[in-house]
């Protein structure tokens, strides 16, 4: 596989995931990182990175102009509930940066806080600025 489809792999990946796709570009990363090598494995990363932040604008944009519609999905996506919508909002009223950090680490979903963050006043490019390291 050549570096150009990899990378528009990861890149449609991580907008996917950052949307409403439920399957992890992780997937991919870890699979181009065992049989490309590290470098290719950090340039999937790059470009899935890339790719999420993308999708989390999308979510961000639908969560201003339709917040009872996207909670509606999100709730509808595997692994996703009420309570897990309602844990985001709760993490982003408070320090929101280090919630959105947190998620990464315990398998909540960066769809979720793309979608709420509108909700909670956090302006888009602030949000999306944040996003790229917690994203990374």
């Amino acid at each position: 596989m050549s570096g150009p489809i990899i990378a528009g792999i990861a890149l449609a990946w991580g907008f996917a995931e950052a949307t409403l796709f439920f399957i992890v570009a992780d997937m991919l990363i870890t699979y181009v990182t065992v049989y490309f090598g590290l470098r290719r494995g950090l340039e999937t990363v790059f470009f899935a990175t890339l790719g999420a932040v993308a999708g989390g604008a999308a979510m961000y944009h639908w969560g201003s102009d339709d917040p009872r519609g996207i909670v509606e999905a999100l709730d509808g996506v595997p692994a996703i509930g009420a309570a897990m919508i309602e844990e985001v909002r709760q993490g982003l009223a408070g320090d929101w940066q280090s919630a959105l950090f947190g998620g990464a680490f315990t398998g909540v979903p960066y769809k979720i806080f793309a979608g709420l963050a509108p909700e909670a006043g956090i302006a888009m490019p602030i949000f999306l600025a944040v996003s790229v390291p917690a994203r990374a």
